[in-house]
Protein backbone atom coordinates (compact mmCIF):
# COMPACT_ATOMS: atom_id res chain seq x y z
CA UNK A 1 0.00 0.00 0.00
CA UNK A 2 2.84 2.41 0.90
CA UNK A 3 4.78 1.57 -2.26
CA UNK A 4 1.65 2.10 -4.35
CA UNK A 5 1.15 5.49 -2.70
CA UNK A 6 4.74 6.46 -3.53
CA UNK A 7 4.24 5.24 -7.10
CA UNK A 8 1.09 7.34 -7.52
CA UNK A 9 2.86 10.37 -6.04
CA UNK A 10 5.75 9.85 -8.41
CA UNK A 11 3.35 9.53 -11.34
CA UNK A 12 1.74 12.83 -10.34
CA UNK A 13 5.13 14.55 -10.27
CA UNK A 14 6.16 12.88 -13.54
CA UNK A 15 3.02 14.28 -15.19
CA UNK A 16 4.43 17.79 -14.63
CA UNK A 17 6.58 17.12 -17.69
CA UNK A 18 3.38 17.59 -19.68
CA UNK A 19 2.73 20.99 -18.06
CA UNK A 20 2.43 23.65 -20.78
CA UNK A 21 4.93 26.04 -19.13
CA UNK A 22 7.65 23.37 -18.97
CA UNK A 23 9.70 25.49 -16.58
CA UNK A 24 12.76 24.18 -14.82
CA UNK A 25 10.89 23.48 -11.57
CA UNK A 26 8.29 21.33 -13.33
CA UNK A 27 10.98 19.48 -15.27
CA UNK A 28 12.98 18.84 -12.10
CA UNK A 29 9.90 17.58 -10.26
CA UNK A 30 9.11 15.37 -13.23
CA UNK A 31 12.55 13.76 -13.09
CA UNK A 32 12.15 13.16 -9.35
CA UNK A 33 8.71 11.67 -9.96
CA UNK A 34 10.00 9.31 -12.64
CA UNK A 35 12.79 8.13 -10.36
CA UNK A 36 10.26 7.59 -7.58
CA UNK A 37 7.95 5.58 -9.85
CA UNK A 38 10.78 3.40 -11.12
CA UNK A 39 12.12 2.76 -7.62
CA UNK A 40 8.79 2.14 -5.87
CA UNK A 41 7.07 0.40 -8.76
CA UNK A 42 9.89 -1.57 -10.39
CA UNK A 43 12.00 -2.88 -7.52
CA UNK A 44 9.21 -4.92 -5.81
CA UNK A 45 8.03 -6.28 -9.17
CA UNK A 46 11.59 -7.17 -10.17
CA UNK A 47 12.10 -8.95 -6.86
CA UNK A 48 8.93 -11.00 -7.33
CA UNK A 49 9.85 -11.79 -10.94
CA UNK A 50 13.33 -12.98 -10.01
CA UNK A 51 11.96 -15.05 -7.12
CA UNK A 52 9.43 -16.74 -9.43
CA UNK A 53 12.12 -17.35 -12.05
CA UNK A 54 14.64 -18.72 -9.54
CA UNK A 55 12.31 -20.79 -7.34
CA UNK A 56 9.60 -21.94 -9.75
CA UNK A 57 11.28 -21.48 -13.16
CA UNK A 58 8.33 -19.31 -14.20
CA UNK A 59 8.40 -16.30 -16.51
CA UNK A 60 5.43 -14.31 -15.26
CA UNK A 61 3.84 -10.95 -15.99
CA UNK A 62 5.97 -9.31 -13.29
CA UNK A 63 9.03 -9.94 -15.45
CA UNK A 64 7.31 -8.66 -18.57
CA UNK A 65 6.31 -5.43 -16.83
CA UNK A 66 9.82 -4.82 -15.56
CA UNK A 67 11.42 -5.50 -18.93
CA UNK A 68 8.87 -3.29 -20.70
CA UNK A 69 9.48 -0.41 -18.27
CA UNK A 70 13.25 -0.70 -18.68
CA UNK A 71 12.91 -0.86 -22.46
CA UNK A 72 10.70 2.25 -22.43
CA UNK A 73 13.31 4.15 -20.45
CA UNK A 74 16.11 2.88 -22.70
CA UNK A 75 14.49 4.27 -25.86
CA UNK A 76 13.72 7.65 -24.30
CA UNK A 77 10.12 7.10 -23.20
CA UNK A 78 10.38 6.85 -19.42
CA UNK A 79 6.93 8.41 -18.92
CA UNK A 80 5.25 5.53 -20.77
CA UNK A 81 7.21 3.06 -18.65
CA UNK A 82 6.11 4.90 -15.52
CA UNK A 83 2.46 4.55 -16.59
CA UNK A 84 2.93 0.78 -16.92
CA UNK A 85 4.52 0.50 -13.49
CA UNK A 86 1.83 2.64 -11.87
CA UNK A 87 -1.01 0.55 -13.29
CA UNK A 88 0.77 -2.63 -12.32
CA UNK A 89 1.40 -1.38 -8.79
CA UNK A 90 -2.29 -0.49 -8.37
CA UNK A 91 -3.37 -3.95 -9.56
CA UNK A 92 -0.99 -5.65 -7.12
CA UNK A 93 -2.36 -3.56 -4.26
CA UNK A 94 -5.93 -4.52 -5.17
CA UNK A 95 -4.97 -8.20 -5.17
CA UNK A 96 -3.20 -7.89 -1.81
CA UNK A 97 -6.23 -6.14 -0.38
CA UNK A 98 -8.48 -8.97 -1.52
CA UNK A 99 -6.17 -11.48 0.17
CA UNK A 100 -6.26 -9.28 3.28
CA UNK A 101 -9.91 -10.26 3.70
CA UNK A 102 -8.70 -13.78 4.51
CA UNK A 103 -6.34 -12.47 7.16
CA UNK A 104 -9.06 -10.33 8.74
CA UNK A 105 -11.51 -13.23 8.73
CA UNK A 106 -8.98 -15.47 10.46
CA UNK A 107 -8.17 -12.76 13.01
CA UNK A 108 -11.89 -12.38 13.77
CA UNK A 109 -12.20 -16.12 14.38
CA UNK A 110 -9.10 -16.14 16.55
CA UNK A 111 -10.57 -13.35 18.69
CA UNK A 112 -13.52 -15.61 19.57
CA UNK A 113 -11.31 -18.16 21.30
CA UNK A 114 -10.94 -17.80 25.09
CA UNK A 115 -7.37 -17.76 26.33
CA UNK A 116 -7.98 -19.66 29.59
CA UNK A 117 -10.13 -22.48 30.93
CA UNK A 118 -11.19 -23.69 34.39
CA UNK A 119 -9.96 -27.29 34.51
CA UNK A 120 -11.38 -29.54 37.22
CA UNK A 121 -8.93 -32.01 38.70
CA UNK A 122 -9.96 -35.54 39.80
CA UNK A 123 -9.85 -34.37 43.44
CA UNK A 124 -12.44 -31.67 42.66
CA UNK A 125 -10.13 -28.65 42.72
CA UNK A 126 -10.56 -26.13 39.92
CA UNK A 127 -7.55 -24.39 38.40
CA UNK A 128 -7.35 -21.76 35.66
CA UNK A 129 -5.02 -22.90 32.87
CA UNK A 130 -4.31 -21.82 29.27
CA UNK A 131 -7.03 -23.19 26.99
CA UNK A 132 -4.32 -24.65 24.74
CA UNK A 133 -3.29 -26.99 27.60
CA UNK A 134 -6.64 -28.80 27.67
CA UNK A 135 -6.45 -32.46 26.68
CA UNK A 136 -9.09 -34.93 25.57
CA UNK A 137 -11.18 -36.22 28.52
CA UNK A 138 -10.23 -33.25 30.72
CA UNK A 139 -13.17 -31.69 32.59
CA UNK A 140 -13.59 -27.93 32.55
CA UNK A 141 -16.11 -25.79 34.40
CA UNK A 142 -18.18 -23.33 32.37
CA UNK A 143 -19.75 -20.49 34.30
CA UNK A 144 -22.48 -18.09 33.05
CA UNK A 145 -21.07 -15.56 30.60
CA UNK A 146 -17.95 -17.60 29.82
CA UNK A 147 -16.90 -18.77 26.37
CA UNK A 148 -16.36 -22.47 25.75
CA UNK A 149 -12.58 -23.08 25.57
CA UNK A 150 -12.74 -26.28 23.51
CA UNK A 151 -15.21 -28.69 21.93
CA UNK A 152 -16.75 -31.13 24.39
CA UNK A 153 -19.78 -32.92 25.82
CA UNK A 154 -21.74 -31.75 28.85
CA UNK A 155 -20.95 -34.04 31.79
CA UNK A 156 -23.16 -32.37 34.41
CA UNK A 157 -25.43 -29.34 34.61
CA UNK A 158 -27.97 -27.59 32.42
CA UNK A 159 -27.86 -24.26 30.64
CA UNK A 160 -28.48 -22.31 27.45
CA UNK A 161 -25.65 -21.45 25.06
CA UNK A 162 -25.43 -18.75 22.41
CA UNK A 163 -24.04 -20.52 19.33
CA UNK A 164 -24.68 -17.73 16.83
CA UNK A 165 -21.00 -17.11 16.11
CA UNK A 166 -20.43 -20.77 15.18
CA UNK A 167 -23.67 -22.25 13.82
CA UNK A 168 -25.54 -19.06 12.93
CA UNK A 169 -28.41 -20.03 15.24
CA UNK A 170 -29.51 -16.74 16.76
CA UNK A 171 -31.71 -18.30 19.45
CA UNK A 172 -30.06 -19.77 22.60
CA UNK A 173 -29.69 -23.55 22.52
CA UNK A 174 -30.53 -25.56 25.63
CA UNK A 175 -27.79 -27.95 26.79
CA UNK A 176 -27.89 -30.78 29.29
CA UNK A 177 -25.93 -33.95 30.00
CA UNK A 178 -24.65 -35.57 26.82
CA UNK A 179 -25.13 -32.48 24.63
CA UNK A 180 -22.25 -31.27 22.45
CA UNK A 181 -20.79 -27.82 22.97
CA UNK A 182 -18.53 -25.95 20.55
CA UNK A 183 -15.49 -23.83 21.19
CA UNK A 184 -16.07 -20.04 21.38
CA UNK A 185 -19.82 -20.32 22.04
CA UNK A 186 -21.14 -18.45 25.11
CA UNK A 187 -22.79 -19.91 28.18
CA UNK A 188 -25.80 -17.75 29.05
CA UNK A 189 -26.98 -19.36 32.27
CA UNK A 190 -26.30 -22.31 34.54
CA UNK A 191 -22.98 -23.90 35.52
CA UNK A 192 -21.81 -26.72 33.27
CA UNK A 193 -19.05 -29.27 33.58
CA UNK A 194 -17.84 -30.29 30.14
CA UNK A 195 -15.62 -33.19 29.07
CA UNK A 196 -13.15 -32.23 26.34
CA UNK A 197 -13.56 -34.23 23.13
CA UNK A 198 -11.14 -32.31 20.90
CA UNK A 199 -8.03 -30.29 21.62
CA UNK A 200 -7.79 -26.63 20.62
CA UNK A 201 -5.80 -27.61 17.51
CA UNK A 202 -8.65 -29.88 16.32
CA UNK A 203 -11.62 -27.82 17.52
CA UNK A 204 -14.49 -26.35 15.54
CA UNK A 205 -12.87 -22.91 15.39
CA UNK A 206 -9.56 -24.43 14.25
CA UNK A 207 -11.36 -26.18 11.39
CA UNK A 208 -13.24 -22.98 10.55
CA UNK A 209 -9.97 -21.03 10.40
CA UNK A 210 -8.52 -23.63 8.03
CA UNK A 211 -11.61 -23.59 5.82
CA UNK A 212 -11.77 -19.78 5.71
CA UNK A 213 -8.08 -19.50 4.86
CA UNK A 214 -8.36 -22.09 2.08
CA UNK A 215 -11.58 -20.58 0.71
CA UNK A 216 -10.25 -17.02 0.68
CA UNK A 217 -6.98 -18.13 -0.91
CA UNK A 218 -8.76 -19.90 -3.75
CA UNK A 219 -8.58 -17.96 -6.97
CA UNK A 220 -11.65 -17.40 -9.07
CA UNK A 221 -11.75 -19.16 -12.46
CA UNK A 222 -11.07 -15.86 -14.21
CA UNK A 223 -8.06 -15.27 -11.94
CA UNK A 224 -6.72 -18.76 -12.62
CA UNK A 225 -7.15 -18.23 -16.35
CA UNK A 226 -5.43 -14.84 -16.10
CA UNK A 227 -2.50 -16.47 -14.30
CA UNK A 228 -2.30 -19.35 -16.79
CA UNK A 229 -2.55 -17.00 -19.74
CA UNK A 230 -0.07 -14.54 -18.25
CA UNK A 231 2.76 -17.07 -18.05
CA UNK A 232 2.39 -18.07 -21.68
CA UNK A 233 1.74 -14.53 -22.84
CA UNK A 234 4.95 -13.32 -21.17
CA UNK A 235 7.04 -15.88 -22.98
CA UNK A 236 5.35 -15.08 -26.30
CA UNK A 237 5.86 -11.31 -25.96
CA UNK A 238 9.50 -11.62 -24.89
CA UNK A 239 10.24 -13.94 -27.80
CA UNK A 240 8.32 -11.61 -30.10
CA UNK A 241 10.43 -8.64 -28.98
CA UNK A 242 13.67 -10.55 -29.57
CA UNK A 243 12.38 -11.66 -32.96
CA UNK A 244 11.35 -8.11 -33.86
CA UNK A 245 14.80 -6.79 -32.93
CA UNK A 246 16.44 -9.47 -35.06
CA UNK A 247 14.12 -8.88 -38.02
CA UNK A 248 14.66 -5.12 -38.05
CA UNK A 249 18.41 -5.63 -37.86
CA UNK A 250 18.19 -8.12 -40.74
CA UNK A 251 16.30 -5.49 -42.74
CA UNK A 252 19.42 -3.31 -42.35
CA UNK A 253 17.93 -0.90 -39.82
CA UNK A 254 20.20 0.82 -37.36
CA UNK A 255 20.38 -1.11 -34.09
CA UNK A 256 18.94 1.93 -32.27
CA UNK A 257 15.89 1.78 -34.54
CA UNK A 258 15.58 -1.99 -34.12
CA UNK A 259 15.80 -1.66 -30.33
CA UNK A 260 13.25 1.15 -30.32
CA UNK A 261 10.75 -0.88 -32.31
CA UNK A 262 11.28 -3.97 -30.16
CA UNK A 263 10.72 -1.79 -27.07
CA UNK A 264 7.53 -0.41 -28.60
CA UNK A 265 6.30 -3.97 -28.99
CA UNK A 266 7.09 -4.72 -25.35
CA UNK A 267 5.33 -1.62 -24.07
CA UNK A 268 2.30 -1.95 -26.32
CA UNK A 269 1.93 -5.65 -25.55
CA UNK A 270 2.23 -5.29 -21.78
CA UNK A 271 -1.03 -6.78 -20.47
CA UNK A 272 -2.03 -4.00 -18.09
CA UNK A 273 -5.71 -4.53 -18.82
CA UNK A 274 -5.51 -8.25 -18.04
CA UNK A 275 -3.46 -7.77 -14.89
CA UNK A 276 -5.55 -4.97 -13.37
CA UNK A 277 -9.07 -5.81 -14.54
CA UNK A 278 -9.57 -9.22 -12.93
CA UNK A 279 -8.57 -8.43 -9.32
CA UNK A 280 -10.19 -5.01 -9.54
CA UNK A 281 -13.49 -6.44 -10.77
CA UNK A 282 -13.56 -9.20 -8.15
CA UNK A 283 -12.63 -6.86 -5.31
CA UNK A 284 -15.28 -4.38 -6.42
CA UNK A 285 -17.95 -7.09 -6.48
CA UNK A 286 -16.93 -8.50 -3.08
CA UNK A 287 -16.94 -5.01 -1.54
CA UNK A 288 -20.34 -4.14 -3.02
CA UNK A 289 -21.79 -7.39 -1.69
CA UNK A 290 -20.29 -6.78 1.77
CA UNK A 291 -21.86 -3.33 1.91
CA UNK A 292 -25.20 -5.03 1.26
CA UNK A 293 -24.60 -7.50 4.08
CA UNK A 294 -23.60 -10.44 1.86
CA UNK A 295 -20.23 -12.12 2.49
CA UNK A 296 -18.57 -14.39 -0.07
CA UNK A 297 -15.75 -16.83 0.59
CA UNK A 298 -13.62 -15.30 -2.16
CA UNK A 299 -13.79 -14.78 -5.89
CA UNK A 300 -14.37 -18.45 -6.73
CA UNK A 301 -17.66 -18.50 -4.81
CA UNK A 302 -18.66 -15.20 -6.38
CA UNK A 303 -18.24 -16.50 -9.94
CA UNK A 304 -20.02 -19.75 -9.09
CA UNK A 305 -23.08 -17.70 -8.14
CA UNK A 306 -23.74 -17.03 -11.84
CA UNK A 307 -24.64 -20.71 -12.34
CA UNK A 308 -26.82 -21.10 -9.23
CA UNK A 309 -30.48 -21.94 -9.87
CA UNK A 310 -31.58 -22.95 -6.34
CA UNK A 311 -31.21 -21.02 -3.07
CA UNK A 312 -31.58 -22.52 0.42
CA UNK A 313 -32.04 -20.16 3.36
CA UNK A 314 -31.47 -20.67 7.05
CA UNK A 315 -34.69 -19.39 8.61
CA UNK A 316 -33.60 -18.03 11.99
CA UNK A 317 -31.92 -14.67 11.73
CA UNK A 318 -32.09 -14.75 7.93
CA UNK A 319 -35.73 -14.89 6.89
CA UNK A 320 -36.73 -14.03 10.44
CA UNK A 321 -35.53 -11.36 12.84
CA UNK A 322 -33.79 -13.84 15.13
CA UNK A 323 -35.54 -12.20 18.07
CA UNK A 324 -38.45 -13.82 19.90
CA UNK A 325 -41.66 -11.87 20.47
CA UNK A 326 -44.96 -12.65 22.16
CA UNK A 327 -47.61 -13.83 19.70
CA UNK A 328 -50.41 -14.72 22.10
CA UNK A 329 -51.33 -14.28 25.77
CA UNK A 330 -53.81 -16.58 27.50
CA UNK A 331 -54.75 -15.66 31.08
CA UNK A 332 -56.98 -18.34 32.59
CA UNK A 333 -58.82 -15.77 34.72
CA UNK A 334 -59.19 -13.42 31.72
CA UNK A 335 -57.21 -10.54 33.26
CA UNK A 336 -54.30 -10.22 30.83
CA UNK A 337 -53.04 -6.94 32.34
CA UNK A 338 -52.49 -8.38 35.82
CA UNK A 339 -51.18 -11.60 34.28
CA UNK A 340 -48.53 -9.75 32.24
CA UNK A 341 -47.65 -7.47 35.16
CA UNK A 342 -46.77 -10.45 37.37
CA UNK A 343 -45.04 -12.36 34.58
CA UNK A 344 -43.01 -9.34 33.44
CA UNK A 345 -42.02 -8.64 37.07
CA UNK A 346 -40.70 -12.18 37.39
CA UNK A 347 -38.93 -12.06 34.01
CA UNK A 348 -37.41 -8.65 34.84
CA UNK A 349 -34.61 -10.58 36.53
CA UNK A 350 -34.04 -12.96 33.59
CA UNK A 351 -31.50 -12.59 30.80
CA UNK A 352 -33.10 -15.31 28.69
CA UNK A 353 -34.47 -14.31 25.27
CA UNK A 354 -38.00 -15.30 26.32
CA UNK A 355 -37.81 -12.95 29.31
CA UNK A 356 -36.81 -10.06 27.06
CA UNK A 357 -39.77 -10.80 24.76
CA UNK A 358 -42.23 -10.83 27.67
CA UNK A 359 -40.86 -7.59 29.11
CA UNK A 360 -41.16 -5.96 25.68
CA UNK A 361 -44.78 -7.10 25.34
CA UNK A 362 -45.64 -5.59 28.73
CA UNK A 363 -43.89 -2.34 27.80
CA UNK A 364 -45.74 -2.18 24.47
CA UNK A 365 -49.04 -2.49 26.35
CA UNK A 366 -48.00 0.12 28.94
CA UNK A 367 -48.10 -2.41 31.78
CA UNK A 368 -45.85 -1.83 34.80
CA UNK A 369 -44.04 -5.00 35.98
CA UNK A 370 -44.85 -6.11 39.55
CA UNK A 371 -42.19 -6.28 42.26
CA UNK A 372 -40.85 -9.82 42.63
CA UNK A 373 -38.12 -10.92 45.06
CA UNK A 374 -35.73 -13.85 45.51
CA UNK A 375 -35.68 -14.69 41.81
CA UNK A 376 -33.87 -17.93 40.95
CA UNK A 377 -33.20 -19.28 37.44
CA UNK A 378 -33.43 -23.04 36.94
CA UNK A 379 -31.50 -23.94 33.76
CA UNK A 380 -33.56 -25.69 31.06
CA UNK A 381 -36.73 -25.33 33.17
CA UNK A 382 -37.56 -21.72 33.94
CA UNK A 383 -37.49 -19.14 36.72
CA UNK A 384 -39.06 -18.70 40.18
CA UNK A 385 -39.56 -15.75 42.55
CA UNK A 386 -41.48 -14.62 45.62
CA UNK A 387 -44.28 -12.08 45.94
CA UNK A 388 -46.49 -11.52 48.98
CA UNK A 389 -45.44 -14.81 50.55
CA UNK A 390 -46.27 -16.83 47.44
CA UNK A 391 -44.01 -18.39 44.83
CA UNK A 392 -44.36 -17.29 41.22
CA UNK A 393 -42.89 -19.44 38.51
CA UNK A 394 -42.59 -19.44 34.73
CA UNK A 395 -41.14 -22.03 32.40
CA UNK A 396 -41.67 -25.15 30.36
CA UNK A 397 -43.76 -28.24 31.25
CA UNK A 398 -40.91 -29.56 33.43
CA UNK A 399 -41.20 -26.44 35.60
CA UNK A 400 -44.98 -26.87 35.82
CA UNK A 401 -44.52 -30.50 36.85
CA UNK A 402 -41.99 -29.45 39.50
CA UNK A 403 -44.59 -27.08 41.01
CA UNK A 404 -47.38 -29.66 40.75
CA UNK A 405 -49.42 -27.53 38.34
CA UNK A 406 -51.77 -29.05 35.77
CA UNK A 407 -51.28 -27.56 32.30
CA UNK A 408 -54.01 -29.53 30.52
CA UNK A 409 -56.50 -26.67 30.19
CA UNK A 410 -58.80 -26.25 27.18
CA UNK A 411 -57.87 -22.57 26.51
CA UNK A 412 -54.19 -23.60 26.31
CA UNK A 413 -54.74 -26.49 23.91
CA UNK A 414 -54.30 -24.27 20.85
CA UNK A 415 -50.93 -23.12 22.19
CA UNK A 416 -49.74 -26.67 22.83
CA UNK A 417 -50.68 -27.71 19.30
CA UNK A 418 -48.69 -24.88 17.73
CA UNK A 419 -45.00 -25.14 16.92
CA UNK A 420 -44.24 -21.96 18.83
CA UNK A 421 -42.51 -21.83 22.22
CA UNK A 422 -44.96 -21.84 25.14
CA UNK A 423 -44.09 -20.33 28.54
CA UNK A 424 -46.42 -21.47 31.37
CA UNK A 425 -46.91 -19.13 34.34
CA UNK A 426 -48.34 -19.90 37.75
CA UNK A 427 -48.50 -19.18 41.47
CA UNK A 428 -47.53 -22.09 43.75
CA UNK A 429 -49.42 -25.12 42.35
CA UNK A 430 -51.96 -23.05 40.42
CA UNK A 431 -51.52 -22.34 36.70
CA UNK A 432 -52.38 -18.72 35.85
CA UNK A 433 -51.96 -18.97 32.08
CA UNK A 434 -49.36 -19.06 29.33
CA UNK A 435 -47.81 -17.04 26.55
CA UNK A 436 -46.54 -18.22 23.17
CA UNK A 437 -43.34 -16.88 21.63
CA UNK A 438 -42.15 -16.98 18.06
CA UNK A 439 -39.45 -15.57 15.83
CA UNK A 440 -41.09 -13.05 13.49
CA UNK A 441 -40.57 -12.88 9.73
CA UNK A 442 -38.49 -9.98 8.49
CA UNK A 443 -40.46 -7.39 6.47
CA UNK A 444 -37.98 -7.80 3.63
CA UNK A 445 -38.24 -11.61 3.44
CA UNK A 446 -41.44 -11.89 1.40
CA UNK A 447 -40.36 -9.38 -1.28
CA UNK A 448 -36.94 -11.06 -1.49
CA UNK A 449 -38.40 -14.54 -1.94
CA UNK A 450 -40.90 -13.17 -4.45
CA UNK A 451 -38.00 -11.63 -6.39
CA UNK A 452 -36.18 -14.99 -6.52
CA UNK A 453 -39.35 -16.75 -7.67
CA UNK A 454 -39.90 -14.20 -10.43
CA UNK A 455 -36.27 -14.49 -11.51
CA UNK A 456 -36.68 -18.27 -11.75
CA UNK A 457 -39.78 -17.85 -13.93
CA UNK A 458 -37.97 -15.42 -16.22
CA UNK A 459 -35.04 -17.84 -16.55
CA UNK A 460 -37.26 -20.80 -17.38
CA UNK A 461 -39.36 -18.90 -19.92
Amino acid sequence: MVLTGLTLLGMLLAALALWPLRDSVAQGASVVGLLLVYMAGRVPAAWRALAALWNDRILDIDLLMVVAAIAAAAVGAPFEGAVLLTLFSVSTTLEDRALGRARRAVEALMALRPETALRKAPDGTVMEIPAADLKVDDIFVLRPGARVPSDGVVATGRGALDEANITGESMPVSKQQGAKVFEATVNLDGVLEVAVTKTVEESTVARMITLVTEAQAQKAPSERFSEWFGQRYTIAVLLGAVLAFAVFLWLENDWHVALYRAAVLLVAASPCAIVISVPAAILSALSAAARGGVLFKGGAALETLAAVDTFAFDKTGTLTTGKASVTRVVALDGNEEEFLSLLAGLEAHSEHHSGAAIRQEAADRGITPAEVENVVALPSEGITGDRAGETLWAGNPRMAARRGAEIDHAPLAVLAEDTQTVIYFGRDARLLGAVSLADQTRPSSRPALRHFAEAALRKSS
